[in-house]
């Protein structure tokens, strides 16, 4: 997972996604993160015997600027269209960017 999830990224940032791919993209990210860590929900960052990468920070930070970049996609477009009852973040995406945030910070 730890080699997997930087390579997503890029695809990420290349935006080759599709709302749909993204979603499924999202949903990864928040299973691998829990079995990752599989005791967040007590506020337990153990890995439970797993060792973390020496890159596998910079990877959350671009999970995080993933986050970032997803937020401000979505708002311009909300701010455009002004059409608050359209709901632009979909539950994958604020489940993964909760969780990525949650871990970074």
């Amino acid at each position: 997972m730890q080699e997997i999830l930087p390579k997503l990224c890029d695809f990420h940032e290349e935006d080759v996604f599709r709302d749909d791919t993204r979603n499924l993209f999202f949903q990864c990210i928040t299973k691998s993160l829990h079995s990752l860590y599989p005791k967040l929900d007590k506020c337990d960052f153990n890995t439970l015997g797993v060792p973390l990468h020496e890159k596998w920070p910079q990877t959350l930070l671009r999970l995080k600027s993933i986050v970032n970049v997803e937020i401000r996609k979505n708002s311009l477009a909300r701010y455009k269209t002004s059409q608050l009852s359209n709901d632009k973040f979909s539950e994958p995406f604020i489940k993964m960017s909760a969780l990525v945030i949650y871990i970074v910070s």
